[in-house]
Formats: structure tokens, C-alpha cells, sequence
């Protein structure tokens, strides 16, 4: 099987991560200083995890402490970048140890600010979203410096499997040009390079080079510093309707997924997911036995026919609820506009993860008994919904007052 370009599985290196000092001091002093790195990062997973309130109230605007992100985001990238340099083989292990060292100070100032947020809520629902998708965005980052933490000392300590294991799953957005670019500025040039070298010399250069390519696919952490420089300028309306957007893409999928299962209906797929397509396995051992599928029964098969169908006309209001709030929701729009936005927003997600359960529940081939209840969950948030947001803001029927009560009304008892 080919697999996509951002998904193939690079040749394993022969040879490792190689400091430039092997003075053992040293190296000992950039493990600590690589160990730290990774206590702070679980520090800072604690407060995205349990800030929930802070009392005491910053002086700070929301825009004071946007503007101190962005440029939080912007210091973290070059450091990165500088990193990335650091730990091209072979290592520069004095340089190493400070870039490290700079790279962990940013974390607390990251947790600092999004505490001063934090602190800032009125209790709306317009601040939890922006408070919610600030987290997300800083999450991101600090899970990419992770990830480039353990990959660099799975190479440093010479261990191929587990340095190997990390690598095929370091993300890399192959279509994002800015990161491309990056990682051409920083992976050493292959051409010429050979050339007057023995073959065990080639061999080892070709190698090392392998580990750098692989090492600076880290330079995803430079796309999500990105992100929240983007996210911290962008008004809180693009945002609001940002996300809906992203939510319709969502169940976008979920529909096409059940299609799909339902066009194969007669398949035993004991894989729906494709897992084992990126399995690894050994070219000599004798592959197992497949478990044997569990029947599809006629009764989840018409549940999910006629899921499918609902789903259509689930995601064609959704599309109309994300038209009428781009319409309504300008720049100038009033308070009461927003946080309808935000309410909309808030029960759109809970119907996206609803709608996600089911259709898991199909692929898995859940037992009847929990395709119900799943369905009866559902059904609830789309009844929600619709009572919900029959009318617009103003109390005035448009479009979607229209569309409710074509196609939900008699059938959900509005």
C-alpha cells in the first residue's frame, strides 16, 4: 500500500544524534536541562487543566494580555528555530544546554497570562469560548516543545527503536509552506556532499541527515506559534463563527463516514478505521489470524439508514444557523447578539460530539441496545436546538423559522 506523502514512514537511520563534545559533564547538564524542560511542561498541563477561577484580578485588558501572548508565541518560535539548529548533527551541546534553557522560560510566562485571562471572566459565555480556544491554542504549543523534548533524547541516548517510534509520529504539515520552508532553511544540504568520503563515511553522513530531516519535523511547534499569534488578533465574532464553521465540517464527516458504512453494509469490516493499514509489521512473521467480525443486524443497518437521512437535514439547518449569525453578527453587533452566538456555538459542539458517538457506534458495530440509546441522546440536542433557535435574536421569523417548521416540527413535537 503507497500511503499519502505526510504519512509514509521515513528509512531508518543508522546512525544517531552525535554531540560535538562528548565530555560526559556536559552531557549530563543538558539531559537535566532537557528533564526540566519536560517537568515544566507537565507544570504547564496542570493549570490548563485545573485554572478553572482566579481571584485575584489582573489590572490587565484582554487586549494587554492578547498583545503579551502574541509576542510570547513569536519569542517561542525563534527559539525553536534555534533549537533546531542546536540539535543538527552533530550536537553543539553548549549551545544546546542555553537554547533549552531559554525555551523553558516562556512556559510560565504562557501559564502567567492565560491565568491573568482567566481572571479577567464576567461569567458569559462570549469569555469562557475565547478563554476555552486560548487554552487549546497554548496546549498546542506546549505539546509540540514535548514532543520535540522526548524525540531529541530518544536520539541523544542512541535508542533507534524508541527514537524511531517517536519520529513516525511527529506531525508535519506537509501543505503548510511556511513550516516547508523553514525546514529546507534548517536540514542540511544533500547534494555534494559525498562526494571524496568512503562508503561507511557516506553512509554515516547520509544517515545523520536522515535524523536531522526527521528531527526538524518538530518545526510544527513553529505552525501552532503561529496559530496564536493569528488567534490573538482575530475579533471574537471571527472566532465564534470560526468555530461553528469548523463544527459543520465535523459533521460534515460524520455523514460521509456513515454513507460509507452503509454502502458496505454487506463487508465484514473488522478495521473501519484503517488501522491496520499503518501497522507495523515483521516481513517474516507469520501474520495473525483475524478476529472474526461481529454480523451487522438488519436493525442497526435501517437505524442507520434512517440516521443518514436525518443527519442531511440536521447539517443543512446547521448551515443555515452559521448563514443567518454571519448576516447578523457584524462588528457592531450588541451584546445580546453574541452571546446568542455563543449559545448556538455551544449547542452545535454538544450536537457535533453526539453525532460523532453514534456514528462511532455504528462503525464499531455497537449492539442495538446502545445504537438507541445514543439515538435517543441525539435526538434530545437536535429538539434543543431547533425549539431553540426557531426564531432569530429579534424575535422575528427568516429563513431558518421556515426551515424548522418544514422539517422538525411535527417530527420533534415543536
Amino acid at each position: 500500500m503507497v500511503l499519502p506523502r505526510n504519512k509514509r514512514r521515513p528509512a531508518k537511520p543508522k546512525a544517531a544524534l552525535k554531540p560535538d563534545n562528548p565530555d560526559t559533564e556536559k552531557l549530563e547538564k543538558l539531559f537535566a536541562e532537557l528533564t526540566q524542560l519536560d517537568e515544566d511542561l507537565a507544570a504547564t498541563d496542570i493549570v490548563w487543566k485545573e485554572t478553572k477561577t482566579v481571584e485575584e484580578k489582573t489590572e490587565k485588558t484582554e487586549e494587554q494580555i492578547f498583545s503579551t501572548v502574541s509576542d510570547l508565541a513569536k519569542l517561542c518560535h525563534a527559539h525553536m528555530t534555534k533549537c533546531g539548529v542546536a540539535f543538527k548533527p552533530p550536537v553543539s551541546v553548549d549551545i544546546a544546554v542555553h537554547t533549552v534553557s531559554d525555551l523553558r522560560k516562556v512556559l510560565p510566562a504562557f501559564t502567567g497570562e492565560y491565568q491573568n485571562f482567566v481572571s479577567l471572566s464576567d461569567g458569559s459565555e462570549a469569555h469562557e469560548l475565547m478563554q476555552k480556544e486560548l487554552r487549546l491554542k497554548l496546549r498546542d504549543v506546549c505539546g509540540g516543545i514535548s514532543t520535540f523534548s522526548r524525540v531529541v533524547q530518544s536520539l541523544l541516548k542512541m535508542d533507534s527503536k524508541a527514537a524511531q517510534t517517536m519520529l513516525d509520529n511527529v506531525p508535519v504539515g506537509d501543505s503548510d509552506e511556511d513550516v516547508a520552508e523553514a525546514m529546507d532553511n534548517l536540514t542540511v544540504e544533500e547534494n555534494g556532499k559525498t562526494s571524496g568520503l568512503s562508503a561507511e563515511e557516506q553512509e554515516e553522513q547520509i544517515a545523520a541527515e536522515a535524523y536531522s530531516r526527521q528531527l526538524i519535523r518538530v518545526a510544527q511547534t513553529w505552525k501552532y506559534c503561529n496559530a496564536v499569534q493569528e488567534f490573538c488578533k482575530t475579533p471574537f465574532l471571527d472566532v465564534a463563527k470560526r468555530r461553528l464553521k469548523e463544527t459543520c465540517l465535523v459533521m460534515t464527516d460524520a455523514v460521509n463516514e456513515l454513507k460509507e458504512w452503509l454502502d458496505n453494509a454487506d463487508d465484514e469490516d473488522d478495521d473501519p478505521f484503517g488501522l491496520d493499514d499503518y501497522e507495523d509489521t515483521d516481513d517474516e512473521a507469520e501474520p495473525a489470524a483475524p478476529a472474526a467480525p461481529a454480523p451487522r443486524s438488519e436493525e442497526a443497518v435501517s437505524l442507520a439508514e434512517k440516521w443518514h437521512a436525518k443527519l442531511i437535514t440536521l447539517f443543512k439547518l446547521v448551515q443555515a444557523l452559521a448563514s443567518r449569525y454571519s448576516s447578523l453578527c457584524k462588528a457592531d453587533s450588541d451584546a445580546a447578539s453574541k452571546e446568542r452566538l455563543v449559545g448556538v456555538n455551544s449547542r452545535i459542539y454538544k450536537l457535533a460530539a453526539g453525532v460523532d458517538n453514534l456514528v462511532t457506534g455504528f462503525l464499531m458495530n455497537s449492539s442495538v441496545a446502545e445504537l438507541e440509546g445514543e439515538s435517543a441522546k441525539l435526538d434530545d440536542l437536535v429538539r434543543d436546538l431547533a425549539k431553540s433557535e426557531r426564531l432569530s435574536p429579534d424575535g422575528s421569523s427568516d429563513a431558518v423559522t421556515v426551515y424548522i417548521d418544514s422539517a422538525f416540527s411535527s417530527a420533534y413535537g415543536l
